[in-house]
């Protein structure tokens, strides 16, 4: 993040600057051809009044009078300008020295390097002198235009600074997300690799432990038939635990814009899970209070994935309830949306354990004690399938009451 940050700051700096730079010569090059416009035409008025003031004090003094170098000073402190005088070979005999000394006189004129204007000095028609007024303000104006240079630098430094952070932060926000992304798939993966090995090791171990019993005689051939059952009933578990990791790669494989174009019953499809289902349902005598819309009610999805959610909840229901308990399933709408509750009574789960039955491989204290054989997928199975449709689904349990509550959209 701070070599991206550097980049930026150093980008947007230097187009800020150059934006600068480049309007600021623009100005100063208009604003030099404006001034010197300027200091000419002063310097040209002011060189013509001096010639006539100097013509007109000729009558009574020299071009040297120290009343006429007081004039020169007062229209040189107005007009911004330096006044010599000079006589017709260009020695200075005047000027606009303030303090009044003008050491220049005597000496002669010589370019300023600044902008000057003269004009002659004549008396009785003969040139006696000349009246030169020099300016220069350029340095004045580099400073002025320096001084703001460095404040705008320094601003457009501070902008820069403030304006890359939220940039910075835009350009990596796609990267970090890819890195919590990768990061909880490889946290995922490796709890999946710890969770799947988990499970695997229990039949595994039977299997090996029991076929090598019988291998090397441990087990009398009499006893053989009962350890070969619970080798097979063991090899039956490795097998579900395959096909339930099946089921949850393809609900994860599952198009989703493919779903949105699918309908199916909701209520006819709930009275068929119901049905299919009845034999466990009597074998615990149970009391089913099914409140399901006697016409149909169409739901978007694959019917096949929400047939799964339907069974796994419904079966959970039936092997949890108590015997002679109760079963509800409860579907109804509301502003577009189809709500689908599964009811059972029976032991309250664990208030720790409601958040994570959902998560895989997880089975409470509950689950373990009323299904040994249980791998701790059904539900995530569930919460897959759900997910991939962008509905929800809830559990509650409390006062020996646990309810599922999940939603699909009306088509």
């Amino acid at each position: 993040m701070k070599h991206l940050f550097k980049d930026n700051f150093i980008i947007l700096t230097a187009v800020v600057l150059i934006t600068v730079v480049s309007i600021g010569a623009a100005f100063m090059s208009l604003s030099f051809s404006f001034l010197k416009s300027e200091l000419n035409r002063n310097a040209d008025n002011t060189a013509d009044v001096i010639a006539a003031s100097a013509e007109a004090a000729l009558t009574r003094t020299s071009l040297s009078d120290s009343d006429l170098r007081i004039m020169l000073i007062s229209v040189a402190i107005t007009s911004g300008t330096h006044i010599v005088i000079t006589d017709e070979n260009g020695i200075i005999v005047n000027c606009s020295d303030p303090e009044l000394m003008c050491p220049e006189i005597g000496q002669p004129l010589t370019p300023s390097g600044g902008y000057s204007k003269s004009e002659v000095i004549e008396q009785d028609g003969i040139v006696v002198g000349y009246a030169v007024a020099e300016t220069d303000s350029s340095g004045v104006l580099w400073k002025a235009f320096l001084i703001r240079f460095v404040l705008v630098a320094a601003i457009v430094l501070i902008i820069a600074a403030i304006a890359s952070i939220p940039i910075t932060k835009r350009q990596i926000a796609p990267a970090q997300a890819m890195t919590e992304s990768i990061e909880k798939a490889e946290k995922a993966r490796r709890e999946f690799i710890a969770n799947i090995s988990h499970e695997l090791k229990t039949p595994m171990t039977s299997i090996s432990g029991f076929a090598d019993a019988i291998a090397d005689g441990t087990i009398p051939p009499e006893k053989q038939k009962k350890y070969l059952i619970a080798i097979r009933d063991e090899v039956t578990r490795l097998s579900r635990l395959v096909q339930r990791m099946l089921d949850i790669t393809r609900t994860q494989t599952i198009n989703p814009s493919a779903k949105k174009n699918l309908k199916f019953d909701i209520a006819e499809l709930s009275r068929r899970t119901l049905f299919s289902l009845e034999q466990k349902i009597n074998a615990k005598n149970l009391t089913i209070r099914a409140l399901i819309p006697e016409g149909a009610l169409m739901a978007v999805g694959e019917e096949d994935t929400i047939a799964q959610v339907l069974y796994n909840l419904l079966d959970n229901a039936v092997k949890f309830s108590d015997n002679d308990g109760t079963l509800a399933l409860k579907i109804w709408k509301t502003g577009g949306s189809i709500y689908v509750s599964v009811k059972n009574s029976g032991e309250t789960i664990p208030p720790d354990d409601v958040p994570l039955i959902f998560d895989r491989f997880h089975k409470s204290d509950h689950s373990r004690s009323s299904d040994k054989d249980g791998l701790g997928l059904g539900l995530h199975i569930v919460k897959s399938i759900i997910d991939s449709y962008g509905e929800k689904i809830s559990a509650s349990s409390e006062n020996g009451v646990t309810e599922f509550v999940f939603t699909l959209t009306e088509a």
